[in-house]
């Protein structure tokens, strides 16, 4: 994945297949945010408050989970 526009014009790619986790995710930012200096990583904000970052991503993959922010108590 490259968030540069490089993953072809108009095209989607899914990432992550559906299911009820995703309707929880309320902002999703793409851009390079690890040690990489490519722009193929993902920040997701979910409704609990939790925020995960997901590394190296790909056309067919969105990338390692990491998280970087815990739900709220």
């Amino acid at each position: 994945m490259d968030f540069t526009g490089n993953v072809g014009a108009s095209k989607e790619n899914q990432l992550v297949a559906p299911n009820d986790t995703w309707d929880h995710a309320t902002i999703l930012s793409g851009g390079d945010y690890s040690d990489n200096p490519w722009p193929d990583d993902t920040i997701v904000r979910w409704t609990d408050g939790e925020m995960t970052l997901y590394t190296d991503g790909s056309g067919t993959t969105i990338g390692a989970e990491d998280k970087i922010v815990s739900a709220a108590l």
